[in-house]
């Protein structure tokens, strides 16, 4: 038959197989189709719904009997009592959410805001990468003293860049009397980015 890549859920639990009907319906293979577990609908949707029903899980194969309907698309197919072979691949649980009571107005503000928290924290990352870098550039540090003191170790590039971030924000917290933890915050705080 002319089955539909997907149907709509309406009840039941969405279960995902591929189909592969051995002779006298040969070449038919599909593929990636949902089907929803209830037996309301029309053959064969129905004989592969109890199918599944009846004990069969994930990533299991299973080998029935369907009576194709007189009306489906397929003329050769009309009428005929085909063998399936059938693999669930996954089987879904529908779940009912409870009922959002904010009105339209508060789940904008809801949205706008986390949307906003989001930007926020991304601009952030930004800045204090770019504090960094500027930092990195224009200071001084002693990083050839740990290199020559660990000479059996090889640092890369990167590990001396984190190293020299390291004693950077180390001077910061001394200087300023803060946490080593607060010293991005700090530099936020003193240096206000101002996007264009």
């Amino acid at each position: 038959p002319s089955l539909p890549p997907s149907l709509p859920p309406q009840g039941g639990d969405p279960a995902k197989f591929s189909l592969r009907p051995g002779s006298p319906l040969p070449k038919a293979d599909i593929k990636g189709f949902m089907l929803e577990l209830k037996e309301s609908q029309s053959e064969p949707l129905a004989s592969f719904a109890r199918a599944v029903a009846t004990g069969m899980g994930q990533m299991e194969t299973k080998m029935f009997e369907v009576d194709m309907p007189e009306s489906a698309t397929i003329e050769a197919w009309r009428g005929v009592r085909c063998k399936v072979m059938l693999l669930v691949r996954s089987i879904n649980v529908k779940e009912e959410l409870a009922a959002d009571g904010r009105s339209d107005q508060d789940k904008r503000a809801a949205i706008r805001a986390e949307l906003q928290a989001k930007a926020d924290a991304a601009a952030r990352v930004e800045a204090i990468a770019h504090f960094r870098a500027c930092l990195l550039d224009t200071t001084q540090t002693e990083t050839e003293k740990m290199q020559e003191s660990v000479s059996w170790a090889k640092f890369g590039t990167n590990s001396l860049k984190d190293y020299k971030w390291s004693l950077i924000q180390e001077a910061i917290a001394a200087a300023e009397r803060i946490d080593f933890s607060e010293v991005p915050s700090f530099l936020l705080a003193e240096n206000p980015p101002v996007w264009t």
